[in-house]
């Protein structure tokens, strides 16, 4: 178990865990202004329940791992039951760090959110995208290896993480789950489809007819069952998590912005800096500047 507080305003918990016996947490906190968010994934047979207080409904979780936010003013339940094995990351942070931690184009988003749909008043659940899968693997892997530098790059995932989950949360309308149009084959082939447009960025985006091929779909089809459940087109997918990678690179520290240009797949260096403002509305070596400082 690793736990910390990394600012004021935002704590984590990372933990990978068994249980011998069935095992409920309740969780309430004093501090209105929190809010919890919970990536929860079951590893082997077993079972994760989520509940609210007074309510008969019950969120199951199972080997596919979901995410959940909760504002801090409503007492919920976690239970597991005997013989599960589960990894689970838990923040918790409050509105002014919202605010203030986020990207400038997320938080925008986020805050503008009518209260009926916002986290900021009511639960909401996700389940885990291959967005927040991949990130998820990061931290577990940053958590299992333990170096010299090892806490300030998981302290990087952690911030990348709540940026990713409550992007997704401000543009949940743009989706919807469970996904009725679509088959279980046809959601596999699209997560496949994703987790080549968010891997492999060194060579440039991919053709949609070598990405049709590859999800056995027509490249109509592929366009518009992407665009259902990620909520923006296959390059804007691909470009958006392009910039998000080249923004943990620099917060690794470790690179030249010349390199994470070509790392990215960028041959012009003014030409990413361009797509990197306009991502995150700073410069790449503003956004250094600020880790620096």
């Amino acid at each position: 178990l690793k736990s910390a507080n990394i600012q004021y305003g935002l704590t984590y918990l990372i933990s990978n865990l068994s249980f011998r016996h069935t095992t409920s947490f309740e969780i309430t906190t004093n501090n209105h202004d929190s809010y919890f968010i919970y990536m929860i994934k079951v590893l082997q047979k077993g079972e994760v329940s989520f509940s609210e207080e007074d309510s008969k409904n019950r969120t199951i979780i199972d080997q596919k791992g979901m995410v959940i936010m909760v504002p801090g003013k409503i007492r919920h339940t976690i239970k597991i039951n005997k013989g599960t094995q589960l990894k689970i990351v838990m923040l918790e942070c409050n509105k002014e760090w919202i605010s203030n931690g986020l990207s400038d184009e997320t938080a925008k988003n986020f805050n503008s959110l009518p209260e009926g749909v916002s986290p900021l008043h009511q639960i909401q659940r996700v389940p885990f995208l291959p967005e927040i899968y991949q990130v998820f693997k990061k931290i577990d892997n940053r958590f299992s290896n333990v170096t010299l530098y090892s806490h300030l790059i998981l302290h990087s995932y952690i911030y990348l993480t709540i940026d990713i989950v409550l992007e997704i949360f401000a543009n949940k309308e743009m989706r919807t789950f469970p996904l009725k149009k679509i088959s279980t084959s046809e959601l596999e082939s699209l997560n496949k489809i994703a987790s080549i447009l968010s891997s492999d960025m060194g060579n440039g985006f991919p053709s949609i007819r070598s990405l049709a091929k590859l999800a056995l779909m027509s490249e109509s089809k592929l366009k518009s069952n992407f665009k259902e459940v990620y909520g923006m087109s296959i390059y804007q997918y691909f470009q958006k998590n392009r910039m998000r990678l080249a923004k943990e690179l620099l917060f690794t520290g470790k690179y030249k912005v010349s390199d994470i240009a070509y790392k990215i797949g960028y041959s012009s260096l003014s030409n990413f800096t361009l797509a990197f403002q306009k991502e995150f509305e700073l410069s790449p070596k503003e956004v250094k500047g600020k880790l620096i400082n």
